[in-house]
């Protein structure tokens, strides 16, 4: 589809979400024929994996999915555990492949789906948007948009965090286009269907820090439009959710409060996984072949090619273009700022951060990146830049090239260095050791925090 900025017909949105997701799961399928299990790697490979496996073998066999008697050596009780909190119907769904011979895809399955979800939320949103502002954004940028959007956490799903990241990253578009809705039945039911979706697809600490966020979006959004529509959507709709998954939460903030996580960071620890002042820009800008350039061994800590974005160099078209400013994009752009300076983390901030017990969520500097690539993507989209169509689509190009290019040196791409444990699991020797050794195995005590 051609890049034309003309603001001529648009596509309705039953043709929009259909064509962006068709191109959205074609790219899949080109990361999947690139490396097979691609997002099989790192946490999502030492913990997702074998707690997945857990879950449907359970369930096939007829018992409880979160109770589990051999995973850590005892009785583990996985639902009381926030990494592990396995509720969401797609986690369940997919743990059902542990019984075949695709096993080895239930994680890849599980980030389709949320990909996808992502994919549709953003282009409803954009063309909700574009609708009431009448933006001057042709159905071919809404699709790159749409993309950058959906695959921009292709590393932090594959080489420095959790599955579940990739819950709140889908979560995002739908919180907003409800907050946005100019019907309380609509908005309401959009934010309590996507909060759930949220608090159970999602990680915990991102959902406190999205939250958050989406709380200073409301209020803009209610102070542009002199309504207090957007607050009470927003407000009632969180609330309810937490209401109906509380019986779920509840033993959650109880294993919380066991664990060593309930003490935080300290000032140290969260400086060590910030991302520097002077490399926050080349992160977003060329974080993909930044890889190329730095190899770190330990994710967790330091990651330069986080942020990596296919739209990263369309922001400057929209920055510098002379048209005029509207409150949306500015609203943007100032919560894009704000999320910036948590990514960058000075010290003052982690000092005061650690004083603050609902502020704890944001210890981990990389988990906000979620919601800086959110509301960078969202400005964009809003602020369609007043330059040529030729700039545009050079810029454009240029900048998913930046994305696109590092990716096929990767040869083929892991995103980490596990490629022994992958051989031993593809293999099946695996397999075959643990067939040997598991009927020695006998849960001698509970494991707990």
């Amino acid at each position: 589809m051609a890049l034309s900025n003309r603001s001529g017909t648009h596509a309705p949105l039953p043709v929009l979400l259909r064509n962006n997701l068709l191109v959205a799961a074609f790219i899949f399928a080109l990361l999947e024929l690139w490396l097979p299990c691609f997002f099989l790697t790192d946490d999502n490979l030492s913990a997702g994996y074998p707690v997945y496996t857990e879950i449907g073998l359970r369930l096939l066999h007829g018992h409880s999915p979160f109770v589990s008697q051999w995973l850590f050596g005892g009785n583990y009780d996985l639902h009381t555990d926030p990494m592990f909190f396995n509720w969401h119907p797609v986690y369940l769904l997919v743990s059902l492949l542990a019984g075949t011979p695709a096993h080895f895809f239930m994680i890849d399955a599980a980030a389709f789906v949320f990909f996808l979800l992502a994919a549709a939320g953003f282009t409803y949103l954009a063309h909700i948007l574009r609708e009431e502002l009448a933006l001057e954004l042709s159905d071919g940028w809404l699709m790159f948009y749409t993309l950058s959007y959906t695959y921009s956490f292709l590393m932090i799903a594959t080489g420095a965090s959790w599955l579940s990241f990739l819950g709140n990253h889908s979560a995002l578009p739908w919180l907003a286009a409800g907050i946005l809705q100019k019907t309380w039945r609509r908005g309401l039911g959009l934010v309590t269907l996507f909060s759930l979706h949220h608090i159970l697809g999602g990680h915990l600490a991102p959902f406190i820090s999205s939250t958050i966020f989406l709380t200073l979006f409301a209020g803009g959004v209610a102070i542009w439009r002199r309504s207090l529509l957007p607050l009470v959507s927003w407000g009632a709709g969180l609330g309810l959710a937490l209401l109906v998954a509380l019986p779920l939460l509840l033993p959650v903030f109880q294993g919380f409060l066991g664990s060593h996580r309930a003490d935080g960071l300290t000032v140290e620890g969260m400086q060590n996984s910030r991302v520097p002042l002077f490399v926050a820009p080349g992160s977003y800008l060329v974080g993909t072949a930044l890889w190329l350039v730095k190899h770190p061994s330990d994710f967790h800590v330091y990651h330069p090619a986080l942020a990596a974005c296919a739209a990263a160099w369309c922001l400057f078209p929209a920055l510098l273009g002379r048209s005029h400013w509207r409150f949306l994009p500015a609203l943007c752009l100032g919560l894009v700022i704000l999320v910036s300076i948590l990514v960058i983390r000075p010290v003052w901030l982690s000092q005061a951060i650690i004083q603050v017990p609902v502020l704890r969520a944001l210890r981990m500097p990389f988990r906000e990146l979620l919601i800086f690539e959110f509301f960078l993507h969202l400005f964009l989209v809003t602020r369609p830049p007043a330059f040529s169509e030729t700039v545009r689509r050079a810029v454009g190009g240029w900048s998913l090239a930046v994305f696109l290019i590092p990716m096929l040196l990767y040869a083929p791409p892991s995103f980490n260095p596990m490629k022994q444990e992958r051989r031993l699991l593809f293999s099946g020797e695996f397999d075959a050791y643990w067939q040997q050794v598991h009927t020695h195995l006998r849960p001698r005590i509970a494991w707990r925090w």
